[in-house]
């Protein structure tokens, strides 16, 4: 969003530069996504930092159709993509879990006392549903999202649990140690694991492409592992001894525990594995670090982004004020000469742009590219110095030139 406005900033400062009337005034900035116009972009607040902020932002595009009451909600559609921006799950592998079982369980029915007077009262009195829109669709509001064992809560969890296990480095594999396994992914200290917990500990310490069948895909091994990977927890989990709170470490490390189970239904990992690293790397990760330690680091960093984020925000805009209020350098120039120099100037200053518009796509060549954002491959035609949209993630990012020129 940054780069999309200041391209913006600099075509408006050319613009206004060449002082020329027929030229149309440059659009402003505009979504590379959905090709919206924008006037600032703010990164989506942490939930676990100022709940309310993402509340407000996820809820960003629906102030055109805000309730009566001119309360913001959230739809389902906005509310999605708000947990896809802030976890690293996939969107259609996790759409329907969420659409089936965590979007209902968000938006359940509360009933709310209305008086019969008042701004949203109704005559006599009564009650109203405040998870339910004007269309009958279900919506969250800030009451909803904010309770307890709401969708701030189950936002909450996945984010603290990515930011300790960030903070404590690279799991320990189940293989060579169980006790310091089942430590490692106890965030709670409870000394209690639930199935859900055992579910995400595996997929993260062991290599889960390797379920799937050999003919699959090598960009679908991982999504067709991890539903493997789910029967197969579900295969070993005793639904009698540990529906309730989870199973026990003592449980989980005897020679007929879950542990032992699961290593004997799981294939021999090989030495190399492609499991997933840590989503937030650290420099170096002492070798016991309790879960209140690392915690309070993730916090701390939490704060040092958003500082970071204001004071650069601060930044820009003061350079951005300072280029739009600069006077045009050829305004007075401009004035002084006749109508047709100036003609005859734009002419030329077009051909020359056009001329390099027109070396630069001879000269590109089909090129695979990997995306620095998600690491997807694209495959166009550019050449050095060309801006890129990648078509998995939609993030814009340059060719690097050859030999470091």
């Amino acid at each position: 969003s940054e780069h999309v406005q200041d391209e913006a900033v600099d075509k408006f400062r050319v613009w206004r530069a060449r002082h020329e009337p027929r030229l149309p005034k440059p659009p402003g900035p505009v979504c590379p996504l959905c090709r919206a116009p924008f006037a600032r972009a703010v990164r989506l607040a942490d939930p676990t930092v100022d709940p309310k902020s993402f509340f407000k932002l996820a809820c960003v595009q629906q102030d055109s159709r805000r309730s009566p009451d001119g309360t913001p909600f959230l739809t389902d559609r906005d509310a999605l993509n708000a947990v896809t921006a802030i976890l690293p799950v996939n969107a259609s592998s996790f759409a329907p879990r969420f659409q089936n079982e965590l979007w209902p369980a968000w938006c359940r029915e509360v009933q709310v006392a209305v008086p019969a007077t008042g701004s949203r009262s109704r005559p006599g009195g009564g009650v109203i549903n405040e998870n339910v829109s004007a269309t009958g669709a279900s919506v969250l509001r800030e009451e909803g999202f904010l309770r307890p064992g709401g969708m701030l809560a189950w936002l909450s969890n996945h984010l603290l649990e990515m930011k300790v296990e960030g903070q404590l480095g690279q799991p320990p594999r189940l293989q060579d140690s169980l006790e310091r396994w089942f430590e490692h992914f106890d965030y709670s200290n409870a000394g209690l694991l639930t199935k859900a917990e055992v579910l995400r500990g595996v997929a993260k310490a062991y290599d889960v492409a390797q379920l799937a069948a050999p003919s699959t895909p090598s960009r679908k091994a991982r999504a067709a592992g991890a539903a493997k990977l789910r029967a197969l927890v579900d295969a070993v989990w005793d639904d009698q001894r540990w529906a309730g709170p989870g199973v026990p470490l003592q449980e989980f490390v005897g020679s007929s525990g879950l542990g032992a189970r699961l290593l004997a239904a799981l294939p021999a990992e090989g030495p190399s594995t492609g499991a997933r690293q840590p989503s937030v790397q650290t420099a170096s990760v002492p070798e016991h670090v309790t879960v209140e330690e690392a915690l309070a680091k993730a916090r701390s960093t939490d704060f040092g982004l958003v500082q970071a984020d204001e004071a650069r925000a601060r930044e820009r805009a003061e350079k951005q004020r300072q280029a739009l209020c600069a006077p045009p350098q050829q305004a007075a120039a401009s004035r002084s000469q006749p109508a047709g120099a100036q003609g005859a100037q734009l002419l030329m200053a077009s051909l020359l742009e056009a001329t390099r518009e027109t070396r630069a796509r001879a000269s590109a060549q089909q090129i695979r590219i990997r995306c620095p954002f998600c690491q997807a491959v694209n495959q166009v035609q550019a050449s050095e110095r060309h801006r890129i949209i990648c078509g998995a993630c939609r993030s814009i990012f340059g060719v690097p030139t050859a030999g470091g020129r």
